[in-house]
């Protein structure tokens, strides 16, 4: 009963510290950026435009309740309108439907969808300590202060959607940026420009004002940060009662140190060796070594001459001699170690014929299959060009021929075969079958005869050069 009352009063002293300490880790506060995201529930308004074009007018309208969100933004090419609940764009008389608003490159103001789909959620801070996670799959980078939003990361698609936000002003209250870059993969494919903003904050009775500040700089007042409110967890109590357990059983140890110390000396002062054997008579040698089973043992001189006793056990051989007042105990040897080395196949390695074997095969395969098939491949690389030239040949032999035959009275009809690169250029007018029309066909062959490239067209009538005279009716 006396040791009682200390054990209660450090057991409660424990459990207060580890509740504080838990009390302590859930309410880290959020960086002032987060905490501005998370915040926001009213109505945001502002005017905008691509930087590339000042005519492009977009309005955006914004309305964050407790529960629901809206977003519309109208502009002369699109109407967008998303919320948490349907998402949606018109294009003209086409409308379609989407369900991520991050990654419609037709919303101007990614910051307001941010606000949106952030408000009233409690966003995790990740590993590097830059950056915070929401709960729809949003990755927020913050600057080195934590005071403004650099970047954001949609991470609920594999399109490698991304956002840069420069450029920041306070309106009522609200830090937003008055520069937006759209990026896919890096590149940026579109950039933005805020004009205005309005922001009525939702209230009880009535919404506030409106501000429409537009040139605020960042030398005013920041909203006071607020804490994180994450969902309540099992885990702290379990530590406590853990903790708690613990601290009770370093108190009982403590005040009945002496009871377990006597059963340790106790259990200590009995030999736990577990000696199997009556014994085993043994001689020693002179330089005191002794041999059990197949293993020797150095004892010392001092048992030379002598009959050795030795008693063992699973771990413990313990030799005694009549007229030794010493006894010497030692760690038994195992017997599998006094067996010699078996060599089995899979430890062995390969012989030297196997070695011989498996380089032959790969030779054989490199040789057979390889080596063909990087010929093969070379061949084909040197043919496709040879094409590719002979094409180039045949083109422009038809261009010529096209410009020869477009001006004079008459078209003969005839063959020429020419040389050009080593390659034989074919040439063939022949009728087509209809008045005044003539088929021109061009082939081209490499020095094996092999056709690599033919063109075919047909031409019509020539007509007259300018300024010369007109063809007779018997020419037509």
């Amino acid at each position: 009963m006396r040791h009682f009352i200390p054990a209660l009063f450090v057991i409660c002293i424990a459990t207060v510290a580890c509740v504080c300490v838990c009390a302590r880790a859930d309410t880290a506060p959020l960086p002032v950026a987060i905490a501005d995201v998370v915040s926001f529930h009213g109505q945001l308004r502002y005017h905008a435009h691509p930087a590339d074009d000042a005519s492009a007018t977009v309005t955006g309208t914004l309305v964050v309740n407790s529960d629901t969100w809206s977003l519309e933004e109208r502009s002369a090419r699109v109407y967008v309108f998303a919320s948490n609940q349907q998402s949606w764009m018109r294009t003209g008389s086409q409308t379609v439907v989407f369900d991520d608003p991050l990654n419609v490159d037709a919303i101007a103001n990614t910051w307001a969808v941010l606000l949106a789909t952030a408000a009233g959620t409690s966003p995790v801070r990740d590993a590097g300590g830059t950056s915070w996670t929401t709960g729809e799959g949003s990755r927020i980078y913050l600057n080195g202060g934590l005071t403004d939003a650099i970047g954001a990361v949609d991470t609920r698609t594999g399109a490698d959607t991304s956002f840069a936000f420069d450029q920041w002003v306070t309106v009522n209250g609200v830090r937003l940026p008055q520069s937006i870059v759209h990026m896919r993969s890096g590149v940026a494919i579109a950039s933005f420009a805020v004009d205005d903003y309005q922001v009525d904050w939702e209230t009880s009775g009535a919404q506030t004002s409106a501000h429409a500040v537009s040139t605020q700089k960042y030398t005013q007042l920041l909203p006071a940060p607020v804490t994180a409110t994450p969902a309540p967890s099992s885990w702290p109590l379990f530590a406590v009662l853990v903790a708690a357990l613990i601290v009770a059983l370093g108190v009982v140890a403590w005040t009945r140190r002496d009871a377990l110390i006597e059963h340790v000396s106790r259990r200590l002062a009995d030999d736990p060796r577990a000696w199997r054997r009556e014994g085993v008579n043994i001689f020693v040698s002179p330089e005191g070594v002794l041999f059990f089973e197949g293993r020797p043992y150095r004892v010392g001189a001092a048992f030379y001459n002598r009959t050795a006793v030795v008693q063992s056990s699973a771990l413990f051989i313990r030799v005694s001699a009549p007229g030794e007042s010493r006894v010497i105990v030692l760690a038994r040897k195992s017997r599998l170690r006094a067996r010699p080395p078996v060599a089995r196949r899979s430890t062995a390695g390969f012989t030297l014929i196997e070695a011989l074997a498996a380089s032959a095969v790969f030779a054989t395969v490199v040789v057979a299959a390889v080596f063909p098939t990087l010929l093969v491949l070379a061949h084909a690389d040197r043919l496709a060009a040879q094409r590719e030239l002979a094409l180039q040949v045949a083109t422009n032999a038809l261009a010529d021929e096209q410009a020869v035959l477009a001006y004079g009275f008459s078209i003969k009809d005839e063959s020429k075969i020419t040389t050009v690169d080593g390659m034989t250029v074919s040439e063939s007018l022949t009728p087509a079958g209809v008045a005044s029309l003539h088929n021109l066909a061009i082939e081209v062959a490499d020095a094996s005869g092999n056709t690599l490239a033919r063109v075919v067209t047909q031409i019509g009538p020539p007509v007259p050069t300018p300024g010369g005279p007109s063809p007779s009716p018997s020419g037509r």
